[in-house]
């Protein structure tokens, strides 16, 4: 369960996407909401490189329709797989689709739907990386743009005390960076965030993958998700809550000189006994509240925050980005 898009675009960016054989399968798919037809250019980057080809440029996407693309057989067999929609005409809203059937080495599986990112910008935020045993994270940042950037892939804590020495990437135009979250520098630092920077101001985008570690038993555990980075923050989010899946909020200061001061309320249901709704989050911190299954959670803060919630259940695990409210959106200081 994830929220549904609010926005569409002329641009949209798909940072990760994976056909590697066996067990995978990934579909690009364009939902055009509007009566007039829309024209999309589609550019991929495989582990071979950039691959454009004429019966992807000028795609046609009918009005009030959706087309998919099958990114399994248009370009098979590749670890990751990043796409570029370009809208000549109209704005559509993009999505991947990933499938992990359990067939492939580490015998896991999951299915992931998520929203492309509709805007790049030098600074991305990912908070609330899942630091329990048994699974494993990466980073994968596109560069869409021409010029060539250094960057760094910043790990916060939340136990802001702490330090850990930043992954520094330089990246050509129109190529893709996999950064592997491993123990080597991440063992004992607790929950974190990522923040991935550019150092000379390039726009960029970006998605967390997390999925379980390759024990090589069949049967394995389920879980596979993935999400977008955000150049922005809010003060006001909504966050919807249903079915018998456990949430979990987890929301982050990405600003570096100010204190956020944060409020949480609910609709339709009380708050959780014993859970404190109000919270004060040093500069680049984050905090992680429990908030049971069912309800809208209302959270208001005095700067912009990152909200994401992580559920899980008999269903599965999923993280996902809570829903913004329109007005309350700034990027924070950095």
């Amino acid at each position: 369960m994830a929220p549904c898009g609010t926005i569409t675009s002329d641009t949209w960016q798909v940072p990760w996407a994976t056909t590697a054989q066996p067990g995978t399968r990934a579909m690009l798919l364009l939902y055009n909401p509007f009566r007039a037809p829309a024209i999309a250019d589609l550019r991929f980057i495989g582990d071979l490189g950039r691959r454009e080809t004429l019966d992807r440029q000028g795609v046609v996407v009918a009005g009030r329709s959706i087309s998919v693309f099958d990114l399994s057989e248009r370009i098979p067999d590749s670890s990751v797989v990043s796409a570029t929609v370009d809208l000549r005409v109209g704005q559509v809203v993009a999505a991947r689709l990933q499938i992990v059937d359990g067939t492939g080495p580490d015998w896991s599986s999951g299915l992931a739907l998520t929203l492309g990112a509709p805007e790049v910008s030098p600074r991305l935020f990912l908070p609330g990386v899942p630091s329990a045993a048994g699974l494993g994270s990466s980073v994968v940042v596109l560069n869409p743009g021409d010029e060539t950037t250094e960057l760094e892939v910043l790990v916060r804590p939340a136990a802001t005390e702490g330090f850990v020495e930043p992954y520094r990437i330089t990246q050509r135009g129109r190529q893709r960076e996999v950064v592997d979250l491993g123990p080597d520098r991440l063992d004992g630092i607790g929950p974190y965030s990522i923040e991935v920077r550019s150092l000379d101001g390039v726009p960029l985008a970006a998605s967390l993958v997390t999925r379980p570690v390759a024990d090589g038993q069949e049967g394995g555990p389920a879980g596979l998700s993935v999400l977008p980075a955000v150049g922005v923050g809010a003060t006001g989010w909504r966050i919807r809550l249903q079915g018998r899946a456990d949430a979990t909020l987890v929301i982050a200061n990405p600003g570096a000189t100010t204190i956020a001061t944060v409020s949480l309320s609910t609709t339709g249901a009380e708050w959780p006994a014993g859970v404190p709704d109000r919270f004060e989050i040093d500069p680049a911190g984050q905090i992680q509240v429990p908030v049971g299954a069912d309800g809208l959670v209302l959270v208001s803060a005095s700067v912009p925050v990152v909200v994401v919630v992580r559920r899980s259940g008999p269903e599965g695990r999923t993280t996902a980005l809570g829903v913004a409210v329109a007005g309350s959106q700034a990027r924070p200081a950095p």
